[in-house]
């Protein structure tokens, strides 16, 4: 994500375009199925076989956490990096936009110290008001798109909404892990198969910003604002979540880098990393499948990741033990996601980045992309102790009363 967003963002115009740009972003297309992938496999991983009521509404509030986060960020972008603030027909929208978002943070940030009652409340006043405001931006002198464009943190939000929502399902009529695990990956595949039928269907009476979850109404990509809607990225997150729950029925003694089932990850890497490339949307055998049926891109696309992504866990498996420093940086990105998300951003996109937007050539660029790794890594590891530092003044306070 961070080598991909700093490319595009930093490199100079005369590079784009040119081969190792283009493969810079391939590799970039990695990090949203990876997000969404890893999003399943983590409420997977946190959810037990019979959730309660009490578990799912609390996933389903964390889902919605991660939609307002990433309406707030597109909400930043657009008011301050996009200079909103200084045109005077966006006022309305921007007070409006920042009524709604603080209702809707109250109402969906853990932990809480409002009522259940009073978070409904808010979350029902404000919601509404959010999808009016952004149904009527279309006269706005300042890029409309950049604020109601649905990014990776609204595709993932809402992916888990309805994961969280079949994972309860599924906990009264599968209470077999493994079993389980076959029907969110065959439940994945039946999305993207799907898929076809969805995109540039007419979705009313559903609104259009609503819609947009759904699918991608229109057949050209760029006249939709859905660009991680339901059809076909919640696959990834279902594969993520099969793949989660055929971890829980694994052995519980595992170490932290070892890969369940197989005493040699290297030929977990191996195999899936050969079936990636076979599948790989440039390949042969890609290319020769969706000619002779376009409706199957999205379905080749997910066995690709899926692919992609057990060969990663192999050969993490593999060198895991030996890079134990790799293994923590990534574990500490990750653990802190949506604010390395956004901090990134910001510096690839965002005021912070103006001073090298579209002036470094590559070396330039990477030394910069491995200064921001780093950076967002110490960035991770500050936020984690403070949040260390406030959990434990308060369990000082609560015994101390």
């Amino acid at each position: 994500m961070i080598t991909w967003h700093t490319a595009d963002a930093w490199l100079t115009p005369e590079i784009h375009g040119a081969w190792l740009f283009e493969r810079a972003r391939m590799i970039g297309g990695f990090a949203a199925p990876f997000f969404l992938s890893l999003a399943g496999l983590s409420l997977a991983l946190s959810t037990e076989l019979r959730p309660t009521r009490a578990r799912t509404t609390s996933a389903l509030v964390r889902a919605g956490w991660v939609i307002v986060v990433g309406y707030a960020l597109k909400l930043f972008a657009w008011t301050v990096d996009h200079a909103a603030i200084l045109v005077p027909n966006c006022f309305a929208t921007i007070l409006l936009s920042l009524a709604a978002m603080t209702g809707l943070v109250l109402a969906f940030r853990e932990p809480s110290k409002l009522s259940a009652r009073d978070r409904i409340v808010l979350g029902v006043l404000s919601a509404p008001l959010l999808a009016f405001v952004y149904a009527h931006v279309d006269g706005l002198r300042r890029l409309p798109q950049v604020l109601t464009r649905l990014d990776v943190l609204h595709g993932i939000g809402a992916a888990l909404a309805v994961l969280a929502l079949t994972l309860h399902g599924l906990g009264r009529v599968v209470p077999n892990e493994r079993v389980r695990s076959v029907v969110l990956v065959i439940l994945a595949f039946g999305v993207t198969l799907a898929t076809p039928f969805f995109v540039g269907a007419s979705l009313d009476p559903l609104p259009t910003r609503l819609a947009d979850y759904v699918a991608r109404t229109s057949l050209e990509a760029t006249a939709s604002g859905a660009r991680f809607s339901l059809f076909p990225w919640l696959g990834h997150t279902l594969l993520g979540a099969a793949l989660g729950t055929m971890l829980r029925a694994s052995p519980r003694d595992l170490a932290l880098t070892d890969v369940p089932f197989t005493t040699r990850p290297w030929l977990l890497g191996a195999i899936a990393s050969l079936v990636a490339i076979a599948l790989w949307e440039g390949g042969p055998i890609a290319i020769a499948i969706t000619t002779r049926s376009e409706s199957l891109r999205s379905t080749v696309r997910l066995a690709f990741y899926a692919s992609a992504l057990l060969g990663c866990a192999g050969w993490l498996g593999t060198i895991g033990a030996r890079v134990r420093q790799l293994h923590d940086g990534l574990s500490f990105m990750g653990r802190s996601s949506l604010l390395v998300y956004g901090a990134h951003l910001e510096l690839a996109y965002g005021l912070l980045g103006i001073p090298v937007r579209g002036a470094l050539g590559w070396i330039d660029w990477a030394i910069g992309a491995a200064l921001l790794t780093l950076s967002m890594v110490a960035l991770a590891r500050a936020a984690e102790g403070y949040e260390a530092r406030v959990a434990r003044r308060d369990r000082e306070a609560r015994e101390a009363a």
